[in-house]
Formats: C-alpha cells, structure tokens, sequence
C-alpha cells in the first residue's frame, strides 16, 4: 500500500489541505491491515490524496489501482467510511460481479448490463453502490467506531 499526495497540495494551489491530507494518511496508515483483512483487493493499490471535482469524496480509478480521496474533506470518519466504499469495489471487480462492457459501454453486474444513470437517485439505487454503501458503513461501525 502507498499513499500519494498531489503535487497541488504539497506545492500549488491546495497547500491549505496539507494538514488534513497528512490526517488521511495517518489514517489509511493505521487502519489498512484492518480494511486489507476484510476485504480482496489489489495488493498493489495506492490512496492518491487530490482535490477531486464535483462533490464527490473519493472514487476508484481501476486501470491504475488507485483509490482518489479530496482532503477538502474534513470529517475522518465520512473519509473512512468512502475509502471502506471505494475499496469494496475493487473486490466486486477482483471476484468478477462488476465489470466494464466496452462493447456497449455500460457495468456488468452479476452478468446483467446497467446503462449509465442520470440522476444522483438512480445511481445510489445501483445494486453494487447498495453493498458498497453497506459495506463501508458497517466497517466505520466495526473497526473506526470502535477504535
């Protein structure tokens, strides 16, 4: 495991995030045998700490086994319990459930194809978004909680 900084908040615009993206790390540092233990995912994967657009906490970047969390966040818990998210869908991609059809673009899952959403609605009521919103609010509940 690794945890990157972007050069943005070591050096450019985002040097005010420092702080917080230090707490990140230490957080990931402490907490990832715990998460690793639980759950299958690449042994190879990095938690790149970035200003993320939109107003999303982190999301998965698959091709480059990257984990991305915004430090403009500033609630460790809600960071935690997104990286819990994030990490659960690389194992639904590790155990082949979620997939990509570059075909038709659109995510396999379970072998059934989903069109992209339009609506924030529609998106939380993905059936891999359920578990891994599950999935991390359990883990914040078993292991962060109860540190």
């Amino acid at each position: 495991m690794k945890v990157e900084l972007a050069t943005s908040i070591k050096y450019g615009n985002y040097k005010y995030c420092r702080a917080n993206a230090e707490n990140i790390t230490h957080m990931v540092h402490k907490y990832w045998h715990s998460l690793t233990s639980k759950i299958d995912c690449p042994v190879d994967l990095t938690v790149h700490i970035r200003p993320i657009k939109g107003g999303t906490i982190g999301r998965a970047c698959y091709t480059k086994h990257r984990i991305e969390i915004d430090p403009r966040r500033t609630n460790m818990r809600e960071i935690f319990e997104t990286l819990a998210h994030e990490m659960c869908h690389f194992e639904q991609r590790k155990q082949g459930r979620l997939a990509w059809n570059k075909e038709h673009g659109q995510r396999v899952w379970n072998g059934a194809m989903y069109r992209r959403t339009s609506t924030h609605r529609q998106y939380l009521n993905l059936p891999w978004e359920i578990e891994a919103r599950e999935y991390g609010a359990r883990f914040v509940r078993e292991i962060y909680d109860a540190a």
